[in-house]
Protein backbone atom coordinates (compact mmCIF):
# COMPACT_ATOMS: atom_id res chain seq x y z
CA UNK A 1 0.00 0.00 0.00
CA UNK A 2 1.15 3.49 -0.80
CA UNK A 3 0.31 6.58 1.22
CA UNK A 4 -0.67 9.51 -0.96
CA UNK A 5 -0.73 12.98 0.58
CA UNK A 6 -0.94 13.87 4.25
CA UNK A 7 -4.43 14.78 5.59
CA UNK A 8 -5.33 11.99 8.02
CA UNK A 9 -8.66 10.90 6.48
CA UNK A 10 -8.16 7.95 4.19
CA UNK A 11 -10.35 5.46 2.34
CA UNK A 12 -9.66 2.03 1.00
CA UNK A 13 -10.72 1.18 -2.55
CA UNK A 14 -10.19 -1.84 -4.74
CA UNK A 15 -7.63 -1.40 -7.49
CA UNK A 16 -7.83 -2.92 -10.96
CA UNK A 17 -5.82 -5.91 -9.70
CA UNK A 18 -8.20 -6.43 -6.78
CA UNK A 19 -5.62 -5.25 -4.27
CA UNK A 20 -6.52 -2.62 -1.73
CA UNK A 21 -4.65 0.63 -1.93
CA UNK A 22 -4.80 3.74 0.21
CA UNK A 23 -6.07 6.88 -1.48
CA UNK A 24 -6.70 10.43 -0.38
CA UNK A 25 -9.62 12.58 -1.36
CA UNK A 26 -9.24 16.09 0.06
CA UNK A 27 -12.59 17.23 -1.30
CA UNK A 28 -14.65 14.43 0.27
CA UNK A 29 -12.84 14.50 3.60
CA UNK A 30 -12.74 18.23 4.21
CA UNK A 31 -13.88 18.47 7.86
CA UNK A 32 -16.16 21.49 8.25
CA UNK A 33 -16.14 23.02 11.76
CA UNK A 34 -19.62 24.04 12.91
CA UNK A 35 -21.33 25.46 15.99
CA UNK A 36 -24.24 23.36 17.29
CA UNK A 37 -27.43 25.44 17.54
CA UNK A 38 -29.91 22.57 18.03
CA UNK A 39 -29.77 18.81 17.66
CA UNK A 40 -31.75 15.62 18.09
CA UNK A 41 -30.59 12.04 18.54
CA UNK A 42 -33.41 9.52 18.06
CA UNK A 43 -32.79 5.86 18.87
CA UNK A 44 -34.52 3.18 16.82
CA UNK A 45 -34.12 -0.58 17.13
CA UNK A 46 -31.39 -0.91 14.47
CA UNK A 47 -30.13 2.64 13.91
CA UNK A 48 -29.90 6.19 15.27
CA UNK A 49 -31.17 9.26 13.46
CA UNK A 50 -29.15 12.40 14.13
CA UNK A 51 -30.13 15.92 13.12
CA UNK A 52 -27.74 18.78 13.79
CA UNK A 53 -28.66 22.41 13.17
CA UNK A 54 -25.64 24.66 12.72
CA UNK A 55 -25.07 28.06 11.16
CA UNK A 56 -25.93 26.38 7.82
CA UNK A 57 -29.47 26.91 6.54
CA UNK A 58 -30.06 23.19 6.01
CA UNK A 59 -29.57 20.83 9.00
CA UNK A 60 -27.17 17.90 8.82
CA UNK A 61 -29.26 14.71 9.02
CA UNK A 62 -27.95 11.14 9.14
CA UNK A 63 -29.16 7.63 9.86
CA UNK A 64 -26.26 5.91 11.67
CA UNK A 65 -25.89 2.13 11.86
CA UNK A 66 -23.80 -0.17 14.06
CA UNK A 67 -20.73 -1.57 12.30
CA UNK A 68 -17.40 -3.30 12.92
CA UNK A 69 -15.67 -0.05 13.92
CA UNK A 70 -18.25 1.14 16.45
CA UNK A 71 -19.65 -2.23 17.53
CA UNK A 72 -23.20 -3.53 17.62
CA UNK A 73 -24.45 -1.59 20.68
CA UNK A 74 -26.66 1.05 19.05
CA UNK A 75 -27.53 2.51 22.49
CA UNK A 76 -23.84 3.18 23.19
CA UNK A 77 -23.44 4.86 19.80
CA UNK A 78 -26.51 7.06 20.43
CA UNK A 79 -25.31 7.95 23.94
CA UNK A 80 -21.83 8.90 22.71
CA UNK A 81 -23.20 11.18 19.99
CA UNK A 82 -25.81 12.69 22.36
CA UNK A 83 -23.16 13.46 25.01
CA UNK A 84 -20.80 14.99 22.45
CA UNK A 85 -23.48 17.23 20.94
CA UNK A 86 -24.69 18.31 24.40
CA UNK A 87 -21.13 19.26 25.34
CA UNK A 88 -20.63 21.15 22.08
CA UNK A 89 -23.86 23.10 22.49
CA UNK A 90 -23.41 23.94 26.18
CA UNK A 91 -19.74 24.97 25.86
CA UNK A 92 -19.98 26.54 22.38
CA UNK A 93 -17.22 24.23 21.16
CA UNK A 94 -17.31 23.53 17.44
CA UNK A 95 -17.79 20.09 15.97
CA UNK A 96 -16.46 18.63 12.75
CA UNK A 97 -18.77 17.03 10.18
CA UNK A 98 -17.67 15.35 6.97
CA UNK A 99 -19.57 12.82 4.92
CA UNK A 100 -18.63 10.51 2.09
CA UNK A 101 -21.94 9.40 0.56
CA UNK A 102 -20.37 7.05 -1.97
CA UNK A 103 -19.00 4.89 0.86
CA UNK A 104 -21.84 5.52 3.39
CA UNK A 105 -19.55 7.20 5.93
CA UNK A 106 -19.94 10.22 8.17
CA UNK A 107 -17.06 11.50 10.26
CA UNK A 108 -17.96 13.39 13.45
CA UNK A 109 -15.42 15.22 15.53
CA UNK A 110 -17.06 15.87 18.91
CA UNK A 111 -15.64 17.64 21.97
CA UNK A 112 -15.57 14.33 23.89
CA UNK A 113 -13.34 12.70 21.22
CA UNK A 114 -9.60 12.97 20.66
CA UNK A 115 -10.02 12.26 16.93
CA UNK A 116 -12.90 12.27 14.47
CA UNK A 117 -15.04 9.13 14.63
CA UNK A 118 -16.16 7.31 11.51
CA UNK A 119 -19.71 5.95 11.42
CA UNK A 120 -21.60 3.97 8.78
CA UNK A 121 -24.45 6.30 7.83
CA UNK A 122 -26.91 7.38 5.20
CA UNK A 123 -27.39 11.09 4.63
CA UNK A 124 -31.09 11.95 4.93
Amino acid sequence: MKKIGNIGAWAFVNSVLGQKQLIEDKEKFNMAKKSVKEFSVTLFEKYVEVSITTENVKPHKYRIYPDERQGSDIKRIASHIQNGLETAKSTSKKIGISDFKERRYVFLELPNDTYSTQYTADKL
